[in-house]
């Protein structure tokens, strides 16, 4: 389902639309696939083959006929796109090394580019234990390594005094993100936004977003399976090689 985030938090009764598509290019049996109680409340768009879906499912709007679970009229088999390889940016960064413990970025004394973001490197980023990462600006990451986060570890973007705050991360090796997962303050997902780099010539990248939160953010990787758990949903938008819902994502 679809809602406007400049408006606001999703919300069934004031801050929904039935416009969203759910579309894959794959053309063999079962592109899309929604399990027995699983719905898509808009459109579904393949490269030729129609979705399956369970007992219990729903393909549907706010026209669909009461008592239809798949509306026909929401289906369309003529779907295509390119999706390009992302490659990180190359300019100068401020190199720092293999993150390990809390960090609030940009720090103190730190330079905007020209473009007035802040530019980081890091080997990798692995929070535990109560660790944070919080972004209170224009932060670009770039991440060379693995990105994990556990136990009741967070990365935060935003705050009350930082609406405006937001975040690009840019990383080819394998994401898993748990803990207390991303959590966005200023409800849009365009401030949040992972790029996964992995080209098409590479190995799989995996990216998992989990979390006792909700993930409200973007995702771009056209060469990652993206494994959605987020405790509390996700809202935003999601690219890629293959893309799995589970629990109460």
């Amino acid at each position: 389902m679809l809602f406007r985030s400049q408006t606001g938090a999703y919300d069934a009764s004031t801050n929904r639309s039935d416009q969203a598509t759910v579309a894959t290019l794959r053309t063999q049996s079962d592109p899309i696939v929604l399990n027995s109680n699983a719905s898509i409340f808009g459109y579904v768009a393949t490269a030729g083959q129609d979705p399956t879906v369970g007992s219990g499912g729903r393909i549907y709007g706010f026209t669909t006929p009461s008592g239809t679970l798949v509306d026909p009229t929401r289906i369309r088999r003529d779907f295509s796109a390119n999706l390009p390889d992302v490659a990180a940016p190359s300019s100068s960064a401020y190199a720092l090394g293999a993150v390990k413990t809390t960090l609030t970025l940009p720090r103190t004394g730190d330079v905007a580019g020209a473009n007035a973001r802040y530019f980081y490197s890091m080997t990798s980023l692995q929070l535990a234990g109560s660790d944070a990462l919080t972004v209170l600006g224009a932060v670009d990451v770039v991440v060379s390594g693995k990105i994990t986060t556990a136990g009741n570890s967070q990365l935060t973007v935003g705050s009350a005094s930082a609406p405006t705050a937001n975040l690009i991360i840019y990383v080819a090796d394998q994401v898993d993100i748990q803990g207390n997962g991303v959590v966005n303050m200023t409800n849009l997902p365009a401030n949040m936004a992972i790029w996964g780099t992995q080209s098409s010539s590479g190995s799989r990248q995996d990216i998992k977003i989990g979390g006792n939160g909700s993930y409200v953010g973007v995702i771009y990787a056209p060469n990652a399976v993206v494994d959605l758990t987020a405790q509390n949903g996700i809202f935003g938008a999601i690219i890629s090689h293959e893309t799995k819902v589970a629990g109460n994502g």
